[in-house]
C-alpha cells in the first residue's frame, strides 16, 4: 500500500507485499506455534499473512528493525491505513489476527518475556452494512409480471410465494405488522432468481 504503486488484483482482493525480511524468522517461529496447537490451515494462512504483510508494508518502512520496536501506536496507524482501504470487518480481521501473534511473542520464551504491543489495544468496530431492498417499481413490475401467469405456466405463477419465502421473516412480518405505513424489505440480488 504505497502510494503511488498501483495494486495488482488477485482474486476478490489486491496482492500484498509479504517480504517480511529481519521479521521473517519470528514469524516462521509463529507459524510453526499454529501447527502445533493444530489450528486450521485457513486460520495459519490468514494469521501469518497479516503479521508478514503488517511487517512488509509498515514496520520495514517505518525504519523499525524488530518486533520489540512495535508499539501500540504502530498498529493503531497499520490499522486506520487498513479502514481506509478496506471494510471495517477486514480491518478487524486483520487486527485480530496481529493480536494473536503479539500474544503469543510476548510469552514465546518464558526466560525472556517481551511486551505486548497490542496488550490495552481493542479492535476496530465493525458498522452496520447496509442490506439492499427492492424497491416500490421493483416490485409493481414483478407483482405485475407473476399476476398474469396460469395453467401452463404455473410452476412459475408461485413467484409471490418464492418472493415471500426469499425476504427475511422479519420484513414481511414488520410489513403485515402496519398496514398503514409504507415499509421497505430487504430483498437480496438472489432472492428473486428462483421466481423466474
Amino acid at each position: 500500500m504505497t502510494a503511488g504503486t498501483p495494486r495488482k488484483k488477485v482474486g476478490r482482493g489486491y496482492e500484498r507485499d509479504l517480504d517480511a525480511g529481519p521479521f521473517r524468522p519470528m514469524t516462521d517461529s509463529f507459524d510453526l506455534h499454529l501447527r502445533a496447537e493444530r489450528k486450521s490451515p485457513k486460520t495459519i494462512r490468514v494469521y501469518v499473512d497479516a503479521v508478514l504483510w503488517f511487517a512488509a508494508a509498515y514496520v520495514i518502512p517505518a525504519g523499525l528493525s524488530d518486533w520489540s520496536e512495535v508499539k501500540a501506536r504502530h498498529v493503531q496507524q497499520w490499522v486506520t491505513t487498513l479502514l481506509a482501504d478496506y471494510s471495517d470487518s477486514y480491518a478487524n480481521n486483520q487486527f485480530r489476527a496481529l493480536q494473536q501473534f503479539f500474544k503469543w511473542y510476548a510469552t514465546e520464551d518464558p526466560d525472556e518475556p517481551r511486551p505486548n504491543a497490542m496488550a490495552n489495544l481493542r479492535p476496530p468496530k465493525i458498522g452496520d452494512k447496509l442490506v439492499p431492498v427492492i424497491s416500490d417499481d421493483e416490485l409493481n413490475a414483478l407483482l405485475a409480471r407473476a399476476q398474469g401467469l396460469t395453467g401452463v405456466r404455473r410452476p412459475q405463477s408461485s413467484a409471490i410465494p418464492q418472493l415471500l419465502l426469499g425476504l427475511k421473516v422479519s420484513g414481511v412480518i414488520s410489513c403485515l405488522a402496519s398496514v398503514h405505513r409504507v415499509n421497505r424489505v430487504p430483498f437480496g440480488p438472489f432472492d428473486g432468481k428462483s421466481a423466474f
